[in-house]
């Protein structure tokens, strides 16, 4: 892809980002985005087929970047693991990317988000450890982990934890440490 298409791609995530700040997502029109970008009707079209795919690429988008991220930081091999790394890529993407976050956490469809990136890193987590997915204890462990990373995560990114991403990604460490 060449460097316009990907400045003009960026230009009409950004608005819709930018928008879904304001508004829910059903009430944003493919006009709205394209006035507030300055480019017309046709440009869009060639790049989305509608607003809903648009939310969908850049949703997608970030999942695919959490994976690399999980696949490229998690402790591998079994016993004590070092859980640092990954925590604080996650913070640092985080925060890189707040407004997606802030925004998805906002929208209707933000459970749906949450809930896929959930079973991702549960299904991750499964296959790096070698656990068996049909051990009950197992998957609640799993499960039960996951939700308080994810929730612990969630509320530092909106402010509602006042720590570092650095005192997160230690904390988060030591509790996992302890499983």
């Amino acid at each position: 892809m060449d460097r316009r298409t990907l400045k003009t791609q960026r230009l009409i995530k950004d608005t819709l980002l930018q928008l879904l700040q304001r508004k829910p997502l059903h009430k944003i029109t493919v006009s709205e985005i394209t006035q507030i970008a300055n480019i017309g009707r046709g440009t869009f079209y060639v790049h989305y087929p509608d607003v809903d795919s648009l939310y969908d690429q850049i949703i997608n988008e970030a999942i695919d970047n959490l994976t690399e991220l999980f696949d490229q930081t998690y402790p591998s091999g079994a016993g004590n693991a070092d859980f640092v790394a990954l925590f604080r890529a996650v913070t640092q993407y985080l925060t890189a990317n707040a407004t997606l976050f802030c925004v998805l956490l906002q929208n209707q469809k933000s459970g749906k988000v949450i809930r896929q990136i959930k079973n991702l890193f549960a299904q991750r987590i499964m296959t790096e450890r070698q656990f068996d997915p049909n051990d009950p204890e197992i998957q609640v462990t799993v499960t039960f982990t996951i939700a308080g990373a994810i929730g612990a995560l969630t509320d530092w990114l909106t402010g509602d934890l006042d720590v570092s991403a650095d005192q997160l990604a230690q904390i988060i460490d030591k509790i996992l440490a302890k499983f």
